[in-house]
């Protein structure tokens, strides 16, 4: 009976310690937090792009990374998401070319510089890392932050309501809604108007007759619902990615954030980073060609300029040009520099 009792209260001990060691296992790591901002909506071809980046990182980082996603600009506005980055209300920010225009000038303007003759996004992405490495006046508008991929969008066009814009002179009397302030020059000068209308309002500002076209890409022409408005469609060079500028896309992380995260996971993000780098120019290239569709389904006249042709817009757009290295000399920036690499890079990619 003694016997007894003892193996009884030895299971007892025994089973009350596997209870106790059973409830002393560490608790599940919480996973890292981490805000995301981005400037386009969730079901657009780049917010898809960017969920399938940060689905990547949870997924090879086992779990310890998770992002919050505010689309479209909802957690602060798009022109605020760099101050965002650096004052640590988001995370992680994917960037347009309105997001850097007054933080990077140079980031900003150089892409934008009207009618170089950039062959292709890809092209385009290559050059423009070839100088921020290059050039220190780039690389230090980065400082701040810590960039992880910065790619080139689709190129500029021009889309018009009631006429072909060719030529230079085409464009006088018109009034044209354009993207960036490089190519409202070129479009005063040659006896246009040009006037700064956010996407949001495009449409209706066609369908009113405050302008008759609109200088932008054609994706972002299909995703604001544009296209139809049109008739006419002048694409800058002999093929779709070809084109008048093009602004750069970029993924930037607070330099806090970066700093605090495991090496592994840093390592998890540029590997990342550079997939959606290459396969974002991939998906935009499928983007240009379903809005180029959807414009040829509706019968509308699109055009591809002859290098003379082009000729003509590079020389029209030249005084602008040395106005900007002339502004840009003048705050200390090495611009006549930048501009002659710019062009031997273009040169040498064509």
């Amino acid at each position: 009976m003694k016997k007894s009792l003892l193996i009884s209260m030895a299971v007892l001990v025994v089973f009350t310690l596997s209870l106790v060691a059973a409830h002393a296992q560490p608790a599940p790591t919480k996973p890292i937090e981490l805000i995301y901002s981005h400037t386009s909506p969730a079901a657009s071809g780049i917010g898809k792009m960017a969920k399938a980046w940060g689905d990547m990182i949870e997924q090879k980082s086992d779990g310890r990374v998770k992002f919050i996603y505010y689309w479209a600009g909802t957690l602060v506005p798009i022109p605020e998401q760099v101050k965002a980055i650096k004052t640590g209300t988001a995370d992680v920010a994917q960037l347009g070319p309105l997001s850097i225009a007054s933080y990077m000038p140079l980031s900003y303007s150089v892409p934008y510089l009207p009618f170089m003759g950039i062959p292709s996004m890809t092209a385009g992405t290559k050059i423009w890392w070839k100088l921020y490495n290059k050039f220190p006046a780039i690389k230090n508008e980065w400082a701040d932050v810590k960039l992880l991929a910065c790619r080139m969008m689709p190129p500029d066009q021009i889309h018009t309501t009631k006429k072909m814009v060719k030529l230079p002179a085409d464009v006088k009397g018109m009034k044209l809604a354009i993207s960036s302030a490089l190519i409202s020059k070129v479009i005063t000068q040659q006896g246009g108007a040009a006037t700064p209308i956010p996407p949001t309002d495009i449409a209706v500002s066609l369908s009113t007759n405050v302008v008759e076209g609109w200088v932008n890409h054609f994706p972002v022409a299909m995703i604001f619902g544009t296209i139809p408005s049109f008739k006419y469609h002048l694409v800058v060079g002999s093929n779709d990615y070809t084109g008048i500028d093009a602004g750069m896309d970029q993924l930037i992380v607070n330099k806090d954030t970066w700093n605090k995260l495991p090496a592994d996971i840093k390592k998890i993000f540029e590997e990342a980073s550079a997939w959606y780098q290459k396969e974002t120019i991939k998906m935009d290239m499928t983007e240009i060609q379903k809005a180029m569709n959807v414009a040829r389904e509706a019968k509308h006249t699109i055009t591809y300029l002859t290098p003379e042709e082009v000729k003509l817009w590079a020389d029209a757009a030249a005084p602008v040009h040395q106005e900007w290295i002339t502004d840009n000399e003048a705050k200390g920036r090495p611009a006549k520099a930048i501009y002659e690499e710019y062009k031997k890079l273009i040169k040498k990619y064509q």
